[in-house]
C-alpha cells in the first residue's frame, strides 16, 4: 500500500518530467525530447536508409512536432526545429 506506483517517472525522467533536468540539452519537455531525437535520428540514418525509411522517420518527426504543439510546446518545438537547421541537422 505505502509503495509508489510502478508507473511513476523516476531518476532522468522524473527530473525531465519536472523541468529540473540538467546538462548540455535545453529540452525540458519528453514530448520535445522525442522530437528532437527524430530529427536527429534522420540525419544520421540519411544515407542508410531507403526512401521508405526516409519517409518514416519524416512522418515520426511531424508526429512528434504535431504532439508537441497540440500540448502547448509549439514554440519549444520550433526552438529545436531551428537550432537543428542552424547545425545543419534537420532540412
Amino acid at each position: 500500500m505505502g509503495l509508489p506506483p510502478v508507473w511513476a517517472p523516476t531518476g532522468r525522467r522524473a527530473q525531465v518530467a519536472q523541468g529540473t533536468a540538467s546538462g548540455g540539452s535545453e529540452v525540458s519537455h519528453p514530448l520535445v525530447e522525442r522530437l528532437e531525437h527524430k530529427l536527429r535520428l534522420r540525419i544520421d540514418f540519411a544515407d542508410k536508409l531507403n526512401g521508405l525509411g526516409l519517409w518514416l522517420l519524416d512522418h515520426c518527426a511531424f508526429a512528434a512536432y504535431v504532439d508537441c504543439v497540440e500540448a502547448g510546446l509549439g514554440k519549444e518545438a520550433d526552438a529545436v526545429v531551428s537550432k537543428l537547421k542552424l547545425q545543419g541537422v534537420a532540412r
